[in-house]
C-alpha cells in the first residue's frame, strides 16, 4: 500500500506539486519572464491545472503577446486603446446582452444606462470593438479594459 502511494505521488506528483506550477507561472510572469519561460512554465503547469487557470495563463501570455515561445514579450500596456472607460462599459453592456435580446434593444438599455442616446453608444461600442479587434486585445474585459485610456485600475 505504501509503496503505491509512492508511486502515484511519483507518477502523478503531490497535490502540493500541482499548485506550486501555476504559481511558479504566475509569480514570474508578474516578475516580467519571457516568452521563452513563459511558455516552458505555462506547458509545465497545463498538465495539473484546472480549464480556469490554463485559459488564464494563455490570456496572460496573449496580453503581453506572447504568441509562441519565440515571441518577443511587450510591455503590459495600459491606456493605449484610444477609448474611454465609459465607452468600454457601453461596449460590454451591448455585447454581453443574452442572444435574445435585440442588437437595437441591447444598444437602448446601454444608452439608457449610462446617459447617452442610442447613436452615441453605437457609436462608442463600435469604436471600441474596432480598436480590439485591430489591435488583438481581446481577452477577458479585466485585462481589454486596461487599454482605456482613463483606466486608473479598476476591474470592470
Amino acid at each position: 500500500m505504501i509503496f503505491a502511494a509512492i508511486l502515484a505521488t511519483i507518477v502523478f506528483g503531490s497535490s502540493e506539486g500541482q499548485s506550486s506550477s501555476y504559481e511558479q507561472f504566475q509569480r514570474e510572469f508578474t516578475a516580467g519572464a519571457d516568452c521563452p519561460r513563459l511558455f516552458q512554465l505555462r506547458n509545465e503547469a497545463k498538465v495539473r491545472a484546472t480549464a480556469m487557470q490554463a485559459q488564464e495563463m494563455n490570456e496572460k501570455l496573449r496580453s503581453v503577446r506572447c504568441f509562441s515561445a519565440t515571441s518577443k514579450r511587450a510591455a503590459t500596456t495600459t491606456g493605449d486603446g484610444g477609448f474611454t472607460v465609459k465607452e468600454y462599459r457601453i461596449y460590454r453592456a451591448i455585447i454581453g446582452s443574452p442572444m435574445s435580446v435585440p442588437e437595437r434593444q441591447a444598444v437602448r438599455n446601454a444608452a439608457k444606462k449610462y446617459g447617452v442616446t442610442e447613436a452615441a453608444a453605437k457609436k462608442a461600442a463600435d469604436k471600441v470593438m474596432d480598436m480590439l479587434m485591430r489591435n488583438r486585445w481581446n481577452a477577458t474585459p479585466e485585462a481589454e479594459i486596461r487599454h482605456a485610456s482613463d483606466w486608473k485600475g479598476e476591474k470592470k
